[in-house]
């Protein structure tokens, strides 16, 4: 009984650490925003028509992101889905001098954006 009780009140504490949203984990809200305005950086990067400033400015949240992973800061159900739109969008930011990013670059980022706006 003693168990169930301390289960019960661990539960009721943690219930609102706010990284639980109503559809799920969410990521910390420093975190989230962090992430947030690295992903509209890169996609402002694009939209002028700087493929290697935004290919960097995607490497670099790209490392962010694996550190953050790796320092635990992002929840385990989080970590695959944030890690696999980061890495779309890296690679899909390329940076190939006098040439237009590809179309998909773009897609991947806004994608990566909606993703963390969602999260």
């Amino acid at each position: 009984m003693r168990r169930l009780l301390l289960l019960a009140a661990l539960g009721l504490a943690t219930a609102g650490c706010g990284t639980h949203g109503a559809s799920g984990p969410r990521l910390r809200p420093k975190i989230g925003q962090d992430l947030l305005a690295q992903a509209k950086r890169v996609e402002t990067l694009l939209e002028d028509g700087k493929p290697c400033a935004a290919a960097g400015a995607a490497a670099s949240l790209q490392t962010e992101t694996i550190a953050l992973i790796n320092r635990g800061l992002v929840q385990p159900r989080l970590q695959e889905p944030l890690l696999a739109k980061v890495n779309g969008t890296a690679g899909s930011a390329l940076c190939v001098k006098g040439r237009k990013p590809p179309p998909h670059a773009r897609e991947r980022v806004r994608d990566l954006r909606a993703w963390l706006e969602a999260h």
